[in-house]
């Protein structure tokens, strides 16, 4: 399946500068196509992973770029999309939260380090950036895990019954929102 988001996404609020520089560039690309298959797979589970990347259909369209929908209380919702606005997604949220937490530590011969400025700037922990990064994606999961539990055709049944209840549990609590004390 090829990939969903490319270096476009990362602008904004998840900004990783100098994409257009190749060894950025394919740096990220390396964490693009190493992280949106484990977001993916981690959030739909293995069933509706594997449906997503092999089927045509109107179902898996409205996945991935969005639809209103009327959710089982008969309340029209609207779900976004995977991909929306061209440069948003909840997938590049994902991936750029593992980018930026690999970014600041490196891996030295006695185990982990911060990374260290010769410049004699100072170091800043990305906490709170992590965090907001992370609840970002956790809001936007919680959305799509809505619609693929709650979006039903005219005879009620659901349309992603790949997505089991022990899935959605399992989904719901990998995406969970977290704060700054790991909470």
């Amino acid at each position: 399946m090829p990939n969903l988001v490319s270096l476009s996404f990362f602008v904004g609020d998840i900004n990783i500068p100098n994409t257009g520089q190749p060894a950025v560039g394919s740096r990220v690309t390396e964490y693009i196509n190493k992280y949106e298959p484990e977001c993916l797979l981690k959030l739909f589970g293995y069933p509706l992973y594997k449906v997503f990347g092999s089927e045509a259909s109107q179902r898996m369209t409205d996945l991935l770029n969005g639809v209103e929908y009327v959710d089982y209380e008969g309340y029209t919702q609207k779900w976004k999309g995977l991909v929306h606005d061209t440069t948003q997604s909840l997938i590049a949220y994902y991936i750029f939260h593992h980018w930026l937490k690999d970014s600041h530590t490196q891996v030295v011969g006695m185990g982990t380090t911060s990374v260290n400025k010769a410049d004699g700037s100072v170091v800043v922990l990305p906490i709170e950036r992590l965090v907001s990064t992370w609840n970002s994606f956790s809001e936007e999961a919680h959305e799509c895990l809505s619609f693929l539990w709650n979006q039903v055709d005219v005879y009620g049944d659901r349309l992603y019954p790949e997505m089991s209840s022990f899935q959605f549990n399992k989904s719901w609590n990998f995406s969970y929102s977290m704060n700054t004390f790991g909470l």
